[in-house]
């Protein structure tokens, strides 16, 4: 009996190990290695967590991009981080919401990115529109050229930061300024893929070669920032950017319309990504934002196995996605098809057609028109006849036919001696005088 158990002991090892695919094995090989793999847990195959988006120049909507792109990854369930390497101006906690310098009125006490290394309180600043987004920044004391041009602005400032940010957040979206400083320069060489921001002005265009040499000088090779996304200003010159694109051996990566509906949305510091609204230029920039989330996260909209929580261009034209006006739409079409009769009452002559139109404009829906909106009412009039007038009436006109119809036999009949009689003793002068044309009088046969 002994041999029998150890036989059974030994099968029962052997049934609990599995074997698994050469996929499984690289994708938590490249989980380890990046040092997140303890913290994501989402099916999502995120082999780029340094992700940069950098603009030719300022105001081409580069920043806009990234916060709307980050709360679209954070509502799938992901914690991000978005880097603002602007000193002078730093947007990203106003574009998120962070109202830090609310939450912390004294100045003194407030920490950011310059803190880093010399306390061990967290110096992130947490967003009100979700809470897997933290913005890191120098946002909360008034910084400027002093802190610039001093020993502050330094490339280890970054070294520090993501170090401590990597093993924390799923992903980090850094939004680079166009500022010339050490931190933003280490950022972006830090960065593991970067995208471009275009648009389609005069200024743009016409920098585009000067960016793209600038960014290899700065150690930022064109292999890593293939992918762009540009927005369109004007109509008549965006077709010039897909020449520019494939000259620099570049990929489209979505584009949008910069129109005045976005910016009224930006100015009431709305984020774009699912706004309600009707305008096709706002629907539009939300697809946009999908599918530059979709890039990062390595999903494709024409998978047919996506992961749990994704969400496509085609989900939301759809109205499947809550807060989008496709899907406000989509559940008014539904309550009023449930609250209304499918039923048409088919006009069978004009006169029906236009009785259903006046009973349709009175208020009434197609089921409530009756019968008796189609009857011919007869016309009402202030006295009734009695039978006796009506007798009368009728012999009365009896009697006009039989006289007309006398009269008439009397026209036909042929004239007597008597009557040319009288028609001879007429006097001349009754007799219309006959005149030609201009008003001349014609002269009479018998006076010849």
């Amino acid at each position: 009996m002994g041999l029998l158990d150890r036989i059974t002991q030994t099968s029962s090892k052997t049934a609990d190990i599995t074997v698994k695919s050469p996929k499984e094995l690289y994708s938590q090989l490249l989980k380890g290695v990046s040092g997140a793999g303890v913290t994501r847990k989402q099916n999502f195959d995120i082999f780029y967590e340094i992700i940069a988006f950098k603009g030719v120049m300022d105001g081409v909507g580069c920043s806009t991009l990234v916060a709307n792109v980050a709360k679209a990854i954070a509502d799938l369930g992901l914690k991000v981080c978005v880097v603002d390497t602007s000193i002078k101006h730093p947007i990203q906690d106003i574009l998120l919401n962070t109202d830090y310098r609310n939450r912390v009125p004294e100045e003194s006490n407030r920490l950011d990115w310059f803190d880093m290394p010399f306390t061990k309180r967290s110096v992130l600043h947490e967003s009100k529109l979700s809470s897997g987004i933290s913005v890191l920044s120098f946002f909360g004391k008034n910084r400027g050229i002093i802190d610039i041009l001093s020993t502050n602005d330094n490339p280890e400032l970054v070294d520090i930061a993501f170090t401590e940010l990597h093993n924390k957040f799923d992903l980090i979206l850094i939004d680079c300024c166009d500022e010339d400083t050490a931190v933003n320069t280490a950022a972006l060489q830090q960065a593991q893929h970067v995208i471009q921001v275009w648009t389609d002005t005069t200024g743009v265009v016409n920098n585009i070669d000067n960016f793209i040499n600038n960014c290899a000088t700065l150690s930022c090779p064109l292999d890593k920032m293939r992918n762009v996304v540009y927005s369109q200003v004007m109509d008549d010159i965006i077709g010039s950017l897909d020449d520019m694109l494939s000259q620099y051996r570049l990929t489209k990566l979505a584009s949008n319309t910069f129109s005045k509906d976005i910016r009224r949305v930006s100015v009431l510091n709305k984020p774009l990504y699912q706004y309600t609204s009707t305008e096709p230029d706002i629907i539009e920039y939300t697809n946009c934002v999908i599918q530059v989330a979709c890039h990062i996260l390595n999903i494709h909209d024409d998978e047919e196995n996506l992961p749990k929580g994704t969400i496509t261009s085609q989900d939301i034209m759809d109205g499947k996605v809550e807060g989008t006006y496709h899907k406000e739409l989509k559940d008014y079409n539904d309550k009023l098809a449930e609250s209304t009769d499918t039923v048409v009452v088919a006009p069978k002559n004009m006169h029906e057609a236009d009785a259903t139109l006046k009973a349709l404009k009175e208020g009434k829906t197609l089921t409530e028109v009756t019968e008796d909106d189609f009857a011919v009412k007869p016309v009402e009039s202030s006295e009734t006849p009695t039978p006796e007038e009506e007798t009368k009436d009728s012999e009365e006109v009896a009697t006009d036919a039989k006289t007309d119809t006398e009269e008439k036999t009397e026209e036909k009949a042929e004239p007597t001696e008597e009557s040319k009689e009288d028609v001879k003793e007429e006097p001349k002068k009754e007799k219309k005088e006959k005149r030609g044309f201009f008003g001349r009088k014609k002269k009479d046969k018998e006076s010849k």
